[in-house]
């Protein structure tokens, strides 16, 4: 395994080339933690849409990655890319940290870039029924309200 980002993106390169998509999504895991170390957001964006595109099922080498990608898809005006980046995190990590931080985003997203109140109520009773006693909980509520109000 290459253990620098140089090393990650030849060996990403040399997958591109075989063009199948095993190798290109094995090579995308390593090579998405390298960019996200070394502050290459844009390109790390570009790994996870291409994986995304040949597996909507792609997971990322590390469950922590998915939140962080996730925000900076939606700074950078990528709403569905986000919501694709953490489409089944909660049912693959329900216990993981980030899951409640997930589906909040997520609420947000749906109900603020897309206009969705119905879905981010959803997930935010998703939200308050697993993790009632969350920090998050209370603002969950408040945004709920809110979008509720708004269907």
């Amino acid at each position: 395994e290459p253990g620098s980002r140089h090393w990650w993106q030849r060996y990403y390169r040399l997958a591109g080339h075989i063009d199948k998509d095993p190798p290109i999504l094995a090579a995308s895991r390593g090579y998405l933690t390298a960019l996200l170390q070394a502050g290459e957001e844009e390109q790390a964006l570009a790994v996870i849409h291409d994986a995304l595109n040949r597996d909507r099922g792609f997971q990322t080498e590390h469950p922590e990655q998915v939140f962080r990608l996730a925000r900076i898809a939606r700074r950078d005006d990528r709403p569905s890319l986000a919501l694709r980046i953490m489409n089944g995190f909660v049912q693959r990590h329900p216990e993981h940290p980030d899951a409640p931080k997930v589906l909040l985003f997520s609420a947000r997203i749906a109900g603020e870039d897309f206009r969705r109140p119905d879905e981010a109520c959803k997930l935010l009773d998703a939200l308050l029924r697993r993790y009632p006693e969350h920090t998050l909980a209370q603002e969950a509520r408040r945004i709920r309200s809110r979008f509720a109000d708004a269907s």
